[in-house]
């Protein structure tokens, strides 16, 4: 049977349509544009295990045998997110200092300040460090790792933004791409010390009941027991085998933000949707950001700029605040009291923290927006027999990808003719 030459041109264009990402683009909206990167970014990440187990055991070894100290450097959200995790390395220096000596850095490099993080990550070197760079390879690919330089690929979107604009990558994804790859590593290595007959100690979520006390416990022990502090458990856990810890981890957060973008997608969109409304009224759009990364990010590289901060702002009823919490509504002093600030104002509100808190759920207002973050109680992913917690926080990824998904959707809203929701 003859093919009529239209029917073909037809069937032509729409596979062309379907490989042609540049096309797709036009008809995905950014949440899952985002979804998409984030889901590709962990799964090159587990490709890349083996050699991030390797890096991982280098700085064991120096961490048990030469007493090197570990710690980060350099951007701010990614030094808080190291040095103070549930489920992180109980540290034992946090914020390297520039004239460090017999340390292992950890560290990013930053698009905005790159000329003086690799400045900084050779002099680190000249002192007698092992520095570990977490970045994309498009800003290491001059470097070459050797005994003191070990290149962890984050697998950052190429330009560090996501979507393109005249000139300009927007929309970071630098920050969950380097927090993923963070705990990749961390888990490797705390599993590298088990099989060294050691085992770092870990913290515990604060918000966990007898949490406060557990840890205040070993901070106490640290203090006291010399001046570098305790650095081990009393009896090393069983040897943990290579590849296990980053492959759990990364197998449950990516559960966890599919989770999220199943579940909350809707949401996320409206709530990107109503920004941009808002904005088209003449109102303002803000936003509340906490987490140990995500307080940092507000202005960093490839931030398009849409939301401004919260803090001494005159919100008004035409407003719009979108609040990213960690267990609750931003209430109290603890978290500044943003929600006593916002609530009275009348602006639309939109929330965004987990749910194993029935009580914070059940106190958001009528007509407040929801993102439920869908990560549990703890705050950590992998067991490790032998330690008392769990290891390794999901919360850092999710938090990003929820925020810097509505900035996506906003600068390209799902395209209701393509199937997509609101």
């Amino acid at each position: 049977m003859k093919l009529r030459l239209p029917f073909l041109i037809f069937v032509m264009t729409c596979l062309t349509a379907m490989a042609s990402p540049q096309i797709q683009a036009k008809t995905t909206g950014g949440s899952r544009m985002y979804h998409t990167w984030l889901k590709g970014c962990m799964k090159d990440i587990r490709r890349d295990v083996p050699l991030i187990t390797k890096s991982a055991e280098s700085a064991a070894r120096l961490y048990v045998e030469d007493e090197y100290k570990v710690g980060a450097w350099g951007d701010p959200g990614f030094v808080e997110e190291f040095r103070g995790r549930s489920g992180g390395i109980l540290p034992i220096s946090w914020w390297v200092k520039e004239n460090a000596t017999k340390s292992v850095v950890l560290m990013t490099l930053r698009d905005d300040r790159l000329s003086d993080d690799l400045r900084q990550a050779s002099e680190f070197q000249k002192q007698g460090n092992m520095v570990v760079i977490f970045a994309r390879k498009t800003v290491t690919k001059d470097l070459e790792p050797s005994a003191t330089l070990s290149l962890i690929d984050t697998h950052a979107a190429e330009h560090g933004g996501l979507i393109p604009l005249g000139d300009k990558w927007l929309v970071p994804t630098d920050q969950p791409a380097n927090i993923a790859a963070l705990w990749t590593w961390t888990g490797e290595f705390i599993a590298a010390c088990t099989r060294l007959g050691k085992a770092p100690q870990v913290w515990q979520s604060m918000m966990v009941p007898g949490a406060t006390e557990r840890n205040n416990k070993y901070i106490a022990d640290m203090d006291q027991a010399t001046p570098r502090g305790r650095l081990f458990l009393e009896k090393c856990p069983p040897p943990f085998p290579p590849g296990k810890a980053a492959r759990a981890y990364l197998d449950g957060v990516t559960k966890n933000v599919d989770e999220v973008f199943s579940k909350e997608g809707a949401t996320i969109r409206t709530v990107a949707s109503t920004a941009l409304q808002t904005r088209a009224n003449g109102g303002g759009i803000y936003a509340a950001l906490t987490g140990h990364s995500l307080m940092h990010e507000m202005g960093c590289a490839h931030d398009p700029g849409l939301f401004k901060p919260v803090a001494n702002a005159d919100i008004k009823p035409v407003d719009f605040v979108i609040g990213m919490g960690y267990d609750s509504i931003l209430t109290g002093k603890f978290w500044k009291n943003v929600a006593e600030t916002i609530c009275p104002t009348g602006a639309k509100i939109a929330w965004s923290f987990t749910d194993y808190r029935p009580d914070a759920v059940k106190s958001l207002l009528p007509g407040e927006m929801y993102i439920n973050q869908h990560w549990a109680m703890g705050d950590s992913l992998v067991t490790v027999p032998g330690y008392d917690v769990k290891i390794l926080p999901p919360s850092g990824v999710i938090g990003d990808a929820i925020y810097w998904s509505i900035n996506a959707e906003m600068l390209r809203p799902s395209d209701r003719g393509s199937g997509e929701r609101r």
